[in-house]
């Protein structure tokens, strides 16, 4: 046999279109089984144990079952007797539309994989909005791991400041010197943490609860998480603290 003439499931009789009784089953098994959540692969499969070929001396392959899918004639136009109805044709082109969609990860969770080191269900990235929003409503919670002693020299030029302003008469000029050689010392004293703190302070306190995850404020924040095997979790913020430990 050359090329079908006719859909499989039909065949010409007396000059009129009507249903192949063995083909038109196996119509109905494809569409059921394809509806079921069979892949099409399986399918052709599973029809090429069975004796209805789509072609003589060929067997049944994945473009042969797609096509019967995606033929809206099986429904009953264009003079063909129907073999499934039109509710069965539409939920499987319903079907493929979704399995065509390409699988891709939300910027959340390529984030929270590379965060945590694995995939994670939405119940933990529930917990890590919830500890996230508790910062964000307190920031003064994040505190640095860290204190340091204050050093001789920033402790020598408050008292020196003191002076200058609680002086009878307030020298201004040197007040100002003072003060900018304070700062400049007490800047030196600032650790990594320290800093961290400050400024992960400071991006909390600039943002409202989140209704969502927000990938920028756990990428400016948090630099790993870990999940305990009670499925809690505990956030390491980037200025070390550890957020979530009983």
């Amino acid at each position: 046999m050359g090329k079908r003439k006719q859909p499989f499931g039909y065949k010409m009789e007396m000059g009129r279109i009507v249903v192949n009784p063995k083909e038109a089953e196996i119509v109905t098994i494809i569409y059921e089984d394809y509806a079921n959540g069979k892949s099409l692969k399986k399918i052709a499969d599973s029809l090429n144990g069975q004796q209805v070929c789509y072609c003589e001396d060929k067997l049944w392959n994945k473009n042969m079952v797609a096509r019967i899918l995606e033929d809206k004639r099986y429904t009953g136009i264009d003079d063909y007797p129907a073999i499934v109805n039109t509710e069965q044709h539409e939920f499987i082109s319903r079907q493929k539309s979704l399995k065509n969609i390409p699988c891709t990860r939300s910027t959340n969770q390529r984030l929270l994989r590379s965060i945590c080191g694995k995939a994670v269900k939405d119940e933990v990235e529930l917990q890590i909005k919830a500890q996230l929003n508790r910062l964000i409503e307190n920031p003064d919670l994040v505190v640095s791991p860290v204190t340091k002693v204050v050093s001789a020299e920033v402790f020598k030029l408050q008292k020196e400041l003191d002076d200058c302003i609680y002086n009878n008469v307030p020298d201004d000029e040197s007040a100002r010197i003072l003060a900018v050689k304070l700062a400049s010392a007490k800047y030196e004293m600032l650790g990594n943490e320290e800093y961290e703190t400050i400024r992960i302070k400071s991006v909390l306190s600039s943002h409202v609860p989140m209704t969502d995850l927000d990938p920028e404020i756990l990428k400016s924040t948090v630099s790993k998480i870990k999940i305990l095997n009670n499925g809690k979790i505990e956030l390491l913020l980037k200025n070390n603290q550890i957020i979530g430990r009983s």
